[in-house]
């Protein structure tokens, strides 16, 4: 089944289930998702998929074809596979879970050479883990709000990774330079 949404102007999600898949290789029980917002935004495009297992991890090649059927379309251009970049975004989703996802293996990314973001990647895995399983039963309603909810979790986990960096630099007055005496 693929179900495509649309919000506001130009947002459009379109999920992937029941043994429809972006790709020609469709993995037992896989689910996809792809967002396309706001046209020039950096963060503004994803496409992730996989399926349920008993650990989390990614089996992702890092760069790929072009792919042709992208909401992105013109706006951008969209390649399979998971730049190390995006690629260390989804690891920290999966190591890190919400109180609500399942574990699963990410077998399918595509990113936007413009629109693609960390914290859009973020907010895919993270929406991508907690909706896989019920899917089916989520209205177009209750998706949009997992997903708004996913945006502002992946942009808290910004905030919180720069605090943290914020927190590991000690001020000039509590370096020690050595004894100059």
């Amino acid at each position: 089944m693929i179900r495509l949404l649309r919000h506001g102007v130009g947002q459009r999600l379109r999920i992937w289930s029941d043994g429809d898949w972006p790709t020609d290789h469709v993995p037992t029980r896989g689910v996809a998702i792809e967002w396309v917002g706001q046209v020039g935004h950096p963060t503004s495009y994803v496409l992730l998929g996989g399926s349920p297992s008993d650990k989390s991890g990614v089996t992702v090649g890092d760069y790929g074809p072009v792919f042709e059927d992208a909401l992105a379309g013109a706006a951008d251009v969209v390649r399979l596979g998971l730049l190390d970049e995006y690629r260390g975004a989804v690891d920290e989703v999966l190591a890190n879970p919400t109180d609500d996802a399942r574990p699963m293996t990410i077998s399918l990314a595509a990113h936007g050479e413009a629109g693609s973001s960390i914290v859009a990647f973020r907010a895919g895995t993270i929406f991508l883990t907690t909706i896989f399983e019920r899917v089916a039963s989520l209205d177009d309603a209750e998706l949009w709000a997992r997903w708004r909810a996913a945006l502002r979790q992946a942009g808290a986990f910004s905030t919180r990774k720069a605090e943290d960096a914020a927190a590991d630099v000690r001020p000039e007055s509590e370096v020690t330079h050595g004894d100059r005496g």
